[in-house]
């Protein structure tokens, strides 16, 4: 494709946001439109699918923003694929951007569905992650509990016994 084929390509690819695009390129959104229609029936670009999405926010995480990575991997959750492990990067995501709020139920979700896949260790992590951002959750206190005493670890299990009857 010609040079501004190749930036509205790169656009489609997740690349280069649109009002950039369209700044760099002077178009108007008809002409984006005509050459949106002209690719799709030529075959130069397809829908995105949930796998794309995946690898598009893993594989640029350096040259996106967290606002931008969390929109991509929450429309990867929204399509509900099974089997691509989005709550871990999206809770890692919002804590980074600060927001405790958000993180914290995506840390306990990766955590139950780990526990459930048999990963102990994964979901101790992950827990501990959602107790270290919303400390004052008992259920969180008491899900990291269940864990240590499934690992075998009575020391550590009572200590966070004792930091959950303190919150009482």
């Amino acid at each position: 494709p010609d040079p501004s084929q190749r930036e509205f390509v790169l656009l489609i690819d997740g690349v280069r946001d649109m009002r950039e695009v369209l700044r760099d390129m002077r178009m108007n959104r008809f002409e984006v439109l005509e050459f949106f229609y002209r690719f799709r029936t030529a075959g130069w670009i397809r829908p995105k699918n949930a796998f794309e999405l995946l690898m598009l926010a893993e594989n640029r995480r350096s040259e996106f923003d967290n606002q931008k990575r969390v929109r991509l991997l929450e429309r990867v959750n929204e399509l509900g694929v099974e089997g691509f492990d989005i709550m871990l990067p999206l809770a890692q995501t919002y804590e980074e951007m600060g927001d405790a709020g958000k993180a914290a139920p995506f840390f306990r979700r990766h955590a139950l569905r780990a526990m459930n896949d048999g990963d102990l260790e994964g979901a101790l992590r992950a827990a501990r992650s959602a107790v270290k951002l919303r400390g004052d959750d008992i259920e969180l206190r008491e899900l990291t509990i269940d864990l240590l005493v499934k690992l075998d670890r009575p020391d550590e299990a009572a200590q966070a016994y004792l930091e959950l009857a303190a919150l009482a």
